[in-house]
């Protein structure tokens, strides 16, 4: 918050906040000097004096609060703000979020018209879209303390919320949408994430870690990508490391690590060797045996 808001964040992030006009909402990084990136999620603009960040939360309930999000915004804005007008209020904690699948946006009409109403809906505070769970996947916004007000409202039987947090992830997975602790954290690049187009702009001018990007685009060398694939055999999980599926001895280097998996789907770090729709790679257990084995569907 404050006057010099947008200015402030447009030097901290990859995407083009500065362009965004009141009512606007963009996919961007938050990154540090070496150009890792410190968080991911969605900036809305309420007015050139407030801008909302949201992003995931820390999964780990033992987490150090220096390792939120939300922190490391407030630490970011606090280092490089000199004379500047602007300022962090953290409200984890504050607020709840329930996300409306794009199919159900036909229960609030009045909510969904662009990417940010700030007129309540309901008993929401502020509502707005994202790409959680695919293209304009609404959020609702509401304060913690007016939340069993808001879901007395809404318990007449429409089905419109995305079934809990393991329905959420089942979607986000689906669809591609990295979750920040799970799927990234500090020691990750933006251009692993395969997000340039939704999230980096490369015209905006200089941000904080911009050079470190702009060379990471020029050489177009990345040598991971976190893509998407099937499942076939078997089943996978977070943390796992897959061997290409040709290796016959199981001695070789990973070319797959497991960041989120549901069901017969998994997301996860690929190496270079196996980016092509196609390529396969196994789960293999230290006495050799075959777990699962999977296939890469890289993006569309």
């Amino acid at each position: 918050m404050g006057s010099d808001s947008v200015k402030i964040l447009n030097n901290l992030t990859t995407q083009a906040i500065a362009e965004l006009s009141d009512g606007e909402a963009c996919e961007s990084f938050v990154t540090n000097v070496r150009g890792k990136t410190l968080g991911h999620g969605f900036v809305f603009r309420e007015s050139a004096e407030c801008l909302w960040f949201l992003g995931s939360a820390n999964p780990d309930p033992n987490a150090d609060t220096g390792a939120r999000q939300s922190t490391r915004l407030d630490q970011q804005v606090e280092k490089y703000t000199i004379r500047e007008d602007a300022a962090v209020e953290i409200c984890d904690g504050k607020y709840s979020v329930y996300v409306v699948p794009p199919e159900a946006k036909e229960v609030f009409p009045d909510a969904f018209g662009n990417a940010w109403v700030g007129a309540p809906v309901h008993a929401a505070a502020w509502s707005g879209l994202t790409s959680w769970c695919g293209p304009d996947t609404g959020v609702l916004v509401v304060a913690t303390e007016e939340a069993s007000h808001f879901e007395s409202v809404l318990s007449d039987g429409i089905e419109w919320n995305i079934a809990g947090e393991d329905g959420f992830q089942k979607r986000r997975i689906a669809e591609g949408f990295p979750w920040y602790h799970l799927d990234l954290d500090e020691k990750n690049l933006p251009q692993e994430m395969g997000r340039d187009d939704e999230a980096i702009s490369f015209t905006k001018g200089c941000y904080l870690g911009q050079e470190i990007v702009a060379i990471m685009d020029a050489r177009r060398q990345v040598q991971r990508l976190w893509l998407g694939g099937r499942v076939t055999e078997g089943k996978v999980g977070r943390g796992d490391l897959l061997i290409a599926d040709e290796d016959s001895e199981g001695k070789a280097s990973p070319v797959v690590r497991v960041t989120s998996a549901s069901d017969d789907f998994f997301r996860g770090f690929v190496r270079r060797s196996h980016f092509d729709a196609g390529s396969r790679a196994k789960l293999v257990s230290e006495a050799g045996e075959i777990l699962a084995r999977v296939e890469i569907t890289a993006d569309e």
